[in-house]
């Protein structure tokens, strides 16, 4: 089992399916009932905690800071994608409000 201290993006992109730039790239292994790609690590308590990989490998790329208190919207609306290009941070309540259906949609 992968440790949060041995988690890079080396053995990360192994489970992504990169393609061209503007193409999902989509997560490999386990994936959550949303579609979201995830994994399984040992945290530094222990305990064996799932983690969404879309975020990992952001978090790996730009930093975990950007993160915090933040959502990552996929751009591309593919759940499995990990392309950085496809996702935007944003705080929760504007990516609620980008779901939220507009009026006149169901017309």
């Amino acid at each position: 089992m992968l440790s949060l201290n041995s988690l890079s993006l080396d053995y990360l992109w192994l489970w992504v399916d990169c393609r061209g730039p503007d193409e999902c790239w989509e997560w490999l292994g386990e994936r959550h009932k949303s579609g979201h790609g995830r994994l399984k690590v040992v945290n530094h308590a222990g305990k064996e905690i799932y983690l969404q990989a879309h975020r990992v490998i952001w978090g790996l790329v730009h930093g975990r800071k950007g993160l915090k208190s933040k959502t990552l919207h996929h751009e591309c609306e593919n759940p499995p994608c990990c392309n950085l290009r496809h996702l935007q941070p944003m705080t929760k309540v504007v990516h609620v409000d980008l779901h939220r259906p507009k009026e006149g949609d169901n017309e």
